[in-house]
């Protein structure tokens, strides 16, 4: 009884640890998968930890981006990591592996609330404005044409 109560305490740290493999890199694999497409596009990723905010950041210092380009940036990460997640649990039915992908596909989503708030506020711009990702925002440029022409953002 007592070496079964010892594997299956075994067992669970090991699930455990399988468990926190995945979840621990995953705010990382959000700023990697972004740094890659950023490198897609022509920049040049860089990445860090702000310790005041807690939080990991890709960024491409001096590089603008058109909108439409920075929108693909910003949803990649919820868009490849959902589907890597749903992908894995469809081929790995019926396995614990299912749980974890399932709670890493959770965790992606909630990690992307920052991307769909910053998505939300460059969809503001017109197509032609250029965004510039710094560290802790971004900065958006428009051509002056749009500049002097007043935009109604509540319809």
């Amino acid at each position: 009884m007592a070496c079964y109560l010892y594997c299956e305490r075994l067992i669970a740290f090991c699930h455990f640890l399988t468990l926190s493999a995945f979840l621990l890199p995953e705010t990382k694999d959000l700023r990697i998968t972004h740094g890659v497409v950023m490198w897609l596009f022509g920049a040049t990723p860089r990445y860090g930890f702000l310790w005041k905010k807690l939080m990991f950041y890709a960024t491409s210092p001096g590089y603008a981006y058109r909108r439409n380009s920075y929108l693909q940036i910003a949803l990649a990460p919820l868009f490849v990591l959902s589907m890597l997640s749903v992908i894995g649990m469809w081929f790995l039915q019926g396995t614990f592996w299912v749980a974890i992908l399932g709670l890493c596909g959770a965790i992606n989503v909630s990690g992307a609330i920052g991307d769909l708030w910053m998505t939300r506020t460059v969809l503001r711009y017109a197509a032609t404005a250029y965004v510039i990702d710094e560290r802790d925002g971004i900065r958006v440029f428009l051509p002056k044409a749009e500049m002097s022409t007043p935009t109604n953002h509540w319809g």
